[in-house]
């Protein structure tokens, strides 16, 4: 099994893995009738939606960019461990830019609220994403990966993290205090990325780290919230979320 059978599968292992442990571990029944299998739904859309534009675009798109080449993270003139950290950081990055900006412009936003409308934040919110959130995010990463030559290793590698930690940082659970502390200066936590999901979007428009925090911290886009945050409500307002769970509602769901 190579790299790219492994990137595949890692988001569809870790929410199973995540999903499970919510289920019998946490003993916590699922929170909306049909919410699990709409949701499932619109994975399976975005999982043969990203085969189709990675088979029809990649190439072309890889074509027509690369002549724009600015830097080669693949080709820098230090030991192969510094250039993978390096191009795997700067890859983090661009991930928390596109996050920032599915925030800050209004089209981008209508793509990615669905991810926010959903009021019961669980491993299963890592699969909520619109088909044109996946497009979006895919016209604006593979050329900034082609423009700065990342190495294809390091682009899977991303790939198998971001898929195995989204669920993590979904979970329906807090980690402990005296575990979070720790991490909370290198890693997104569930503790650290459940403000991000706040109904109040003073609170939702923070905290947009992927893997790593170090973005948030440097461009001051941390909140650490005051009060509890097991008594946190998610979601989006009402004129935006879907009107019902279904796999219909978070199709039609930029377009109202």
């Amino acid at each position: 099994m190579n790299l790219s059978h492994i990137a595949f599968i890692a988001p569809l292992l870790g929410v199973l893995l995540f999903f499970l442990f919510e289920r019998y571990v946490l003993t916590k029944p699922a929170a909306v009738n049909n919410r699990v299998k709409s949701i499932l739904s619109i994975e399976v859309i975005n999982i043969i939606f990203n085969y189709v534009i990675s088979l029809v675009v990649l190439i072309p798109l890889v074509f027509l960019i690369a002549p724009l080449q600015v830097f080669s993270f693949a080709n820098m003139n230090v030991p192969i461990a510094i250039s993978f950290i390096f191009s795997f950081l700067f890859l983090d990055f661009a991930n928390y830019i596109f996050h920032v900006l599915s925030h800050k412009i209004p089209l981008l936003w209508r793509f990615h609220r669905l991810h926010h409308s959903d009021q019961h934040v669980d491993s299963l919110t890592a699969f909520l994403h619109h088909p044109l959130e996946v497009l979006s995010s895919f016209l604006f990463l593979i050329p900034v990966a082609v423009i700065t030559d990342i190495p294809v290793v390091v682009l899977m590698t991303y790939a198998i993290v971001m898929g195995l930690h989204s669920p993590f940082t979904h979970l329906r659970t807090l980690i402990p205090d005296h575990i979070d502390k720790y991490l909370k200066y290198i890693f997104v936590t569930p503790n650290f990325h459940r403000i991000h999901h706040s109904l109040d979007l003073k609170e939702g428009n923070s905290n947009f780290g992927i893997v790593f925090v170090f973005w948030d911290l440097i461009f001051r886009t941390v909140i650490s919230k005051k009060y509890s945050l097991q008594s946190m409500e998610f979601g989006i307002d009402n004129a935006q979320r879907p009107r019902y769970t279904s796999i219909n509602e978070f199709i039609k769901n930029p377009f109202h």
